[in-house]
């Protein structure tokens, strides 16, 4: 282990960080490292900057990836080097906002009329609402729902 490394280990321990989050931030100041073939403490904001639109543009890491990395790199640049360096703030990931996918009625009674059991057919259309998501391609959850749940006021 080097120096560099171990001092970052006993930083993190003396915050408190868990183990898990330990490993992720030494595992993502070592892969800097590794991208530049140099210690990381050598390396300029410019360099630093670069590694980062690398892991968003080239690897297509996630947002959450990039956190991480950067919460790691950051915490070793300003906790165990000491330097203070503005890029810090530009970094941070944006967060994307995923609207859930809304099924049209057509669709709804084609997945009701897939179902080949009768009773489950009954029990799905039967004196209740039927709310049917898909979470994935080929993956359907279907969740029934009691109209007593709700207030209809054209009692439909």
């Amino acid at each position: 282990m080097t120096e560099l490394r171990r001092r970052m280990l006993e930083d993190l321990q003396l915050a408190g960080y868990a183990q898990k989050t330990q490993k992720s931030y030494i595992d993502a100041v070592q892969r800097l490292a590794r991208y530049y073939n140099r210690s990381p403490d050598q390396l300029a904001e410019e360099e630093v900057r670069r590694f980062f639109l690398h892991l968003i543009n080239e690897r297509k890491s996630g947002r959450s990836t990039v956190t991480i990395y950067l919460c790691g790199i950051k915490f070793f640049y300003e906790t165990t080097l000491k330097r203070t360096w503005n890029i810090f703030g530009l970094v941070r990931p944006r967060h994307v906002k995923k609207l859930p996918v809304v099924l049209s009625v057509n669709e709804v009674r084609t997945i009701i009329a897939s179902i080949r059991k009768p009773v489950m057919q009954m029990a799905l259309t039967g004196s209740r609402i039927s709310m049917v998501s898909g979470a994935c391609s080929g993956c359907v959850t279907v969740k029934a729902v009691k109209t007593a749940a709700y207030h209809f006021p054209n009692r439909l």
